[in-house]
């Protein structure tokens, strides 16, 4: 087997590395594995006698005797360029014996190279997290992976920190939790086993473990069916995955824009349906030009793309199976232009159904449409205001977007959708004003019954004050030994200091009126009535009166009987 027609590629992971080989035609000769690699870890010197002797054990394992043409190498934390030439240096150096040429990029990028033919772009979210952009001519671009310190967004590690975080606060009383801390206190606590939440600083200080912190996010991930709290944190690292992706679109090619390629790895994409909403957000925040994104799981091993890259940098393309698994295809539906299917160019008739999302398309006061291109060529007037080519009026000009004013995207709606929601808007009114008629005829018809209530209560109670009244003067008798009539008892003669003479004198004047007042009564047949009038306005005191006087006046003489015949 010759040497100088086989291509090595490493991929150095933080946990695991992988090593292949492969030849100009893309047949593999055998793939080996063993622990990470870390330039920032280990050091140059031990990574590359590692590299060496890892390669040297499998070229005689395959029997293949002299320099390869190139080895590619994808290691964890080869993010400096400086750095990774005095590593290539260091190995050309020390090393030469082992391969011709070398190559030297992240493990983000080996992985981007294994799955795309023409570049891409790939979303690290595990520990830690990364975006990188590989384009076509083997360039690269990068957003994120700084560390935790300083980076990291959307990362388990991000997702631990920013729980125990909401728990300290909360507790703390410095910001307070959007959500009920409690279930994620009880993982929190359940996860790293303490007693208390002060038991957590030897985990982040004394025995710091990256991994260990990170790994409570796949823990709570479990239970975010029902916490809110647990849901919004993992959407908030959604939407920090989406920046990244959106902030390295900067660098796309035209056609990325269309259609781009996503390559996600690590573990965190697990909990895709919690992240999804805050990814998308993300990915179309602050005035983005991305489309259609298409997002793709690793199926191919690292080692292949960083083998390939070994292969171009000598000007060798190697054509092989590069596979990949479609994971989601976001189309992005929300983009879509209201009416874009008749929406079109009024001056190159492009259609917004098949033109490509960077072009845009503008509605003017007037009411042309204008694409992007062709609204350059509009000309100003002295005063710098466009003017339309039509009707040669000064114009303003609206995006068609689905950002419009509710009032503009109602020119660009089916009638039928808006008769429909007429339609349904017009029943929900009727619908309101009938349920409120019922509740007021219905109140109306409560309170009236407590009316009636209320009024023959006060009847049944002065029916009963009545009776009682009556029952009462029942109960009342008139002293009949001193001749002093009804209409009398209410003169000033009734007093506790009237002498025994007064009361002699009046005697004969009371005798006549009583005589008199009796046969009235008699006559009318209605005695009751008339006592009952005449006593209505004495109160119970002027009878006790009434009662003492008559026993203090003893001395008045008795009536004969023929008087008392006529009392």
């Amino acid at each position: 087997m010759e040497a100088s027609r086989i291509f090595a590629g490493i991929e150095g992971g933080a946990t695991q590395s992988r090593l292949l080989f492969i030849d100009e035609t893309g047949k593999r000769y055998g793939e080996w594995s063993q622990s990470g690699l870390n330039c920032c870890l280990d050091g140059f010197d031990v990574i590359a006698d590692r590299i060496a002797k890892w390669i040297q054990m499998a070229k005689k394992e395959v029997g293949i005797v002299g320099p390869l043409a190139a080895v590619g190498m994808g290691l964890s934390g080869a993010e400096d360029e400086e750095n990774n030439q005095r590593l290539i240096g260091f190995l050309k150096d020390q090393h030469g014996d082992i391969a011709v040429e070398f190559s030297l990029s992240s493990d983000a990028v080996v992985a981007v190279a294994a799955s795309f033919q023409n570049g891409g772009t790939v979303m690290v979210a595990g520990t830690g997290s990364a975006c990188r952009l590989l384009k076509a001519d083997g360039n690269v671009y990068g957003v994120g992976g700084w560390g935790h310190e300083i980076g990291d967004g959307g990362s388990a590690f991000w997702i631990a920190r920013r729980l125990i975080r909401y728990i300290f606060d909360e507790e703390d009383g410095l910001y307070p939790s959007p959500y009920p801390i409690s279930k994620t206190k009880r993982l929190f606590l359940e996860f790293f086993g303490l007693c208390n939440k002060a038991g957590i600083l030897e985990v982040l200080y004394t025995n710091f473990d990256k991994s260990r912190i990170a790994s409570f996010a796949a823990h709570v991930a479990k239970e975010a069916s029902d916490d809110p709290l647990i849901r919004q944190v993992f959407r908030d690292a959604g939407e920090q995955l989406g920046l990244h992706v959106r902030a390295i679109s900067r660098n796309f090619d035209e056609e990325m824009f269309d259609d781009a390629p996503l390559l996600l790895i690590g573990s965190v994409w697990q909990s895709w349906e919690l992240l999804k909403d805050g990814f998308i957000h993300g990915l179309k925040s602050n005035g983005s030009q991305i489309g259609r994104v298409t997002l793709y799981n690793l199926l191919e091993t690292p080692a292949l793309g960083a083998a390939l890259l070994a292969a171009k940098k000598l000007g060798k393309k190697i054509t092989c199976e590069q596979r990949t698994a479609v994971f989601e295809e976001m189309s992005d539906e929300n983009d879509i232009l209201p009416g874009q299917k008749w929406i079109m160019c009024n001056i190159c008739c492009r259609s917004a159904s098949i033109s490509s999302s960077r072009v845009k398309f503008y509605l003017t006061k007037c009411g042309h449409i204008f694409c992007s291109k062709c609204l350059i060529s509009i000309g100003s007037s002295r005063d710098g205001a466009r003017v339309c080519l039509y009707c040669k009026e000064k114009i303003t000009i609206c995006k068609i977007s689905r950002d419009m004013p509710e009032a503009v995207q109602t020119y660009f709606r089916c009638p039928r959708e808006l008769l429909t929601e007429s339609m349904v808007e017009i029943m929900q009114v009727i619908k309101f004003q009938t349920m409120h008629a019922a509740y007021l005829v219905k109140r109306f018809n409560i309170m009236q019954n407590n009316y009636e209530k209320l009024r023959r209560f006060c009847c049944e109670i002065l029916h009963k004050k009545t009776v009682l009244e009556r029952q009462l003067m029942g109960k009342v008798k008139l002293p009949q030994h001193n001749n002093i009539s009804v209409n009398d008892m209410s003169t000033p003669i009734l007093r506790s200091t009237t002498s025994a003479k007064n009361l002699h004198s009046m005697r004969n004047v009371g005798t006549s009126k009583t005589s008199v007042t009796s046969e009235s009564i008699s006559k009318s047949g209605t005695e009751s009535s008339v006592i009952e009038n005449s006593t209505c306005s004495l109160n119970e005191s002027v009878v006790v009166d009434m009662a003492e006087i008559s026993v203090k006046n003893s001395v008045v003489p008795r009536t004969s009987h023929a008087n008392q015949s006529t009392w």
